[in-house]
């Protein structure tokens, strides 16, 4: 039999956007049954992010939306309402998790707090996360992976070089980051249950997990209170930590610590003189004149193709790793090997590939069960297994429970 490591498990998500979502998604690729609770129309991410540049029944896939929606079931209510407040609660009392990113001033106004939660459901794990916490003088600020995970914590900063402007990260990084810090949360929060048969409150933050991610660079800041110097690529510290364009306009990145390469580096990209000049001698030296080193080297890059370096590179034993694109990421024999593209069998669209989620388990069913799903698709199906008849349902619709009736 194939493990489902989280079979028997019931998360109701009630959450929007990405990185709350993408927990949802692991969850569901982990084998728990995911349902999505979406407010009248959807969540507002539907339709938000860049298509696939697509035809036919294909191009009516939401791909963006399914990488961090797949394999879940979405049942459509109207929390404003009391009908529809109503059957969300009757919901949780059959989950074990409740995934949420709404802030707590949303949740109060809606009488979701976690104890109103865990008062129908005393073993329920409430999961939240925010931009920037449950406490402090900004939680109750929103924030998107941008402002609060890549801003905020310190990632753009670092990475503006000096004189530069500051650069506009791709969506999603850290969102995807956060959802895994919430997944850790999770299961947590379901082992501390079954320990103590007590509920239990996680939390986590794209502030929390992009300072977490800064950790290395800010360990000694938080010492000396000074801030990292930021570099230009002639101003490294070390060439064999930089990066270089090579001749067919594509960039690769060297990352040796340690100057012990240095003789090889030069024997390969035809320098060797450098080995022996006094003003590239040692590492200091070549510090001092880093201008002069990136200058030479740059010259050397340029005269064969990232491809052509990187066969030379690999035979010296030396360190390096190309700068790709997403269409190489997408083709990139080494990510299939790991089968991190795996594919989804959509009722019209037949197959595609999306993004899996980065761990394996020896032995275990794990990864996407089936596409994302429709708004409200499942509505029907969830409460007719809490026991509701057609007349329960037909009530919950003209109360308004579902949306307007």
């Amino acid at each position: 039999m194939v493990l489902k490591p989280l079979a028997g498990v019931r998360v109701v998500e009630l959450a929007n956007w990405i990185a709350a979502p993408a927990a949802g998604a692991v969850l569901a690729d982990l084998g728990a049954d995911v349902i999505k609770v979406e407010p009248p129309g959807g969540d507002p991410v539907r339709g938000f992010l860049r298509p696939a540049q697509v035809s036919g029944p294909a191009a009516e896939v939401d791909y963006p939306f399914t990488v961090s929606n797949r394999g879940k079931r979405s049942v459509e209510l109207a929390i404003n309402v009391e009908a529809g407040r109503a059957a969300l609660l009757e919901l949780v009392s059959s989950a074990d998790v409740f995934l949420t990113n709404m802030l707590a001033y949303r949740l109060s106004r809606y009488g979701l707090e976690a104890s109103n939660l865990q008062a129908v459901n005393p073993r329920l794990v409430v999961a939240q996360v925010s931009g920037y916490g449950s406490r402090g003088p900004d939680a109750h600020r929103p924030g998107y992976d941008i402002t609060a995970f890549f801003a905020r914590g310190g990632m753009i900063h670092t990475m503006t070089p000096p004189d530069g402007d500051a650069p506009k990260p791709p969506t999603g990084p850290g969102d995807h980051a956060t959802g895994m810090a919430l997944v850790a949360a999770i299961l947590l929060g379901l082992r501390a249950v079954d320990k103590t048969g007590q509920g239990q409150v996680v939390d986590t933050s794209l502030l929390s997990m992009g300072i977490w991610t800064m950790g290395t660079m800010l360990a000694a800041t938080l010492v000396d209170g000074r801030d990292s110097g930021r570099r230009s690529r002639s101003t490294e510290i070390t060439a064999l930590n930089n990066r270089y364009r090579t001749a067919d306009d594509r960039w690769l990145y060297l990352t040796m610590p340690g100057g012990e390469k240095w003789p090889k580096l030069c024997e390969v990209l035809g320098v060797e003189d450098m080995v022996t000049d006094e003003r590239f001698r040692d590492a200091r030296a070549r510090y001092r004149n880093m201008g002069l080193v990136v200058e030479r080297l740059d010259k050397a890059f340029a005269s064969k193709t990232r491809a052509e370096w990187g066969r030379i590179l690999d035979d010296a034993g030396l360190v390096w790793g190309p700068v790709y694109s997403l269409t190489e990421v997408v083709a990139d024999p080494q990510a299939d090997a790991l089968g991190l593209f795996p594919e989804i069998e959509h009722p019209t669209a037949g197959r595609f590939r999306t993004v899996g989620i980065p761990f394996e388990m020896e032995g275990a069913d794990i990864g996407p069960s089936g596409p994302a799903p429709s708004v409200g698709e499942h509505s029907e199906e969830v409460f007719r297994e809490l026991g509701w008849d057609e007349t329960r349902l037909e009530e919950a619709r003209l109360s308004g429970a579902f949306g307007r009736p």
